[in-house]
């Protein structure tokens, strides 16, 4: 029964309607949290009780500071980086290795397109204050998540609040879980506790960041629900062999040259991370005209 409900997830039309469904859903969340964003990221700021538990949950070593939970995901995407350099020969002589080879190679890939063409261009393209420089000294005006701001990056001196790098970050257990996908094929129950855990620890750190106030409650919901899909069209449209057809990249591998090889594997996995790119941008130029 399991395998059954697992092929029917897999087949691209149900998984197209999912994408839609995501996609309108947190759209639609993310209206309706509009009037109470502001004031839920104030009073998650006020509970003095959570703040150190909270600065503990999102400091890292790779950010100066002392070690953190923070660190779990850059290590877990280190030690993917590791096996990739590490199997990179060894995979074409063992199938264990090539299978790890390919869930390391996942793990980076998606961990990759999700910082350099999502994360960091939103914020440097948004500019959204953050709440520490609304509420504080700066008294830098406060926009709703679907409004780029008209104040400068100088003004900034960090980095925009939307979205959440460091939710981002927990997106790694997410992406973890679909590379384990082949081999937890026949354990769909698994799989749905896993993913469970690992939204449930991207939730953690996303109210960890407004108890610090250095994200509103909308950047974090928008980069586990944005980040979620992003690894999902990944995992479904780039790699995995079952959306692969007989006209697709893999084929045609076998009947070009070294060059033309090298040029459609580039187009086969810089896509959607370009596609990306100019949603973020087409979605400024339409905020800033509406």
């Amino acid at each position: 029964m399991n395998r059954m409900n697992d092929r029917s997830m897999s087949d691209p039309g149900s998984r197209l309607l999912l994408w839609v469904f995501l996609f309108l859903g947190t759209m639609l969340g993310l209206m309706l949290l509009v009037p109470y964003d502001r004031q839920l990221t104030l009073w998650l700021g006020q509970l003095n009780a959570f703040q150190a538990p909270a600065r503990s949950f999102d400091q890292s070593l790779f950010e100066g500071e002392a070690f953190g939970f923070s660190d779990g995901p850059i290590i877990g995407y280190l030690i993917a980086l590791g096996l990739l350099l590490f199997l990179w020969r060894r995979r074409r002589y063992c199938q264990r290795c090539s299978a790890i080879f390919n869930a390391a190679g996942f793990i980076c890939y998606s961990g990759l397109v999700i910082a350099l063409a999502f994360v960091h261009p939103m914020k440097k393209i948004w500019s959204r204050p953050r709440p520490y420089q609304v509420f504080g000294p700066a008294e830098l005006p406060y926009f709703d998540w679907y409004q780029p701001a008209s104040v400068k990056l100088a003004d900034l001196h960090v980095s925009g609040s939307l979205p959440s790098g460091h939710t981002a970050t927990f997106l790694f257990f997410v992406a973890l879980t679909y590379a384990l996908r082949p081999a937890l094929a026949d354990s769909l129950w698994v799989r749905r506790l896993v993913i469970g855990m690992s939204l449930f620890a991207c939730l953690l750190m996303g109210l960890s960041r407004s108890v610090v106030q250095a994200h509103w409650v909308s950047d974090w919901l928008l980069t586990i629900s944005v980040g979620c899909l992003i690894i999902d069209v990944l995992y479904f449209k780039v790699w995995a062999s079952t959306y692969r057809s007989q006209t697709d990249v893999t084929d045609a591998l076998e009947y070009t040259g070294a060059r033309r090889r090298r040029l459609l594997l580039l187009f086969h996995y810089l896509r959607y991370p370009v596609i990306i790119l100019g949603l973020i941008v087409g979605a400024k130029m339409l905020a800033m005209y509406i």
